[in-house]
């Protein structure tokens, strides 16, 4: 498979994601924001030109049965050693200090 159709599949397995979420009431939309969140940007990610996903890789994830992006997605939740939105906020809050406070200020 190349590069082109591989976009196309994971662009399908996002928009197939989004019209099942729309479908929910808004609450349960609410609930699911980590989830859109996660699988908007890793779809954004896989078919972005400037990031290289090497062909080995698109073509293990084409081995993929099913959705590559509901795929995953549960190996993100799965595992407690990848980045995660705690850290995220701990590193945003310490750059916020670097750049807004000098240590006189803190003192």
């Amino acid at each position: 498979m190349n590069r082109q159709e591989f976009n196309e599949r994971i662009q399908e397995d996002y928009e197939q994601f989004k019209a099942s979420i729309l479908e929910l009431p808004k609450e349960a939309i609410f609930n699911k924001g980590f989830e859109i969140g996660f699988k908007s940007f890793i779809s954004d990610y896989l078919q972005n030109d400037e990031v290289t996903v090497d062909d080995k890789t698109i073509e293990n994830l084409n081995k993929i049965e099913g959705s590559v992006i509901d795929n995953l997605f549960e190996i993100y939740r799965s595992s407690d050693t990848y980045y995660t939105y705690e850290d995220l906020c701990k590193e945003i809050i310490e750059i916020f200090n670097d750049n807004f406070f000098n240590d006189e200020e803190l003192e």
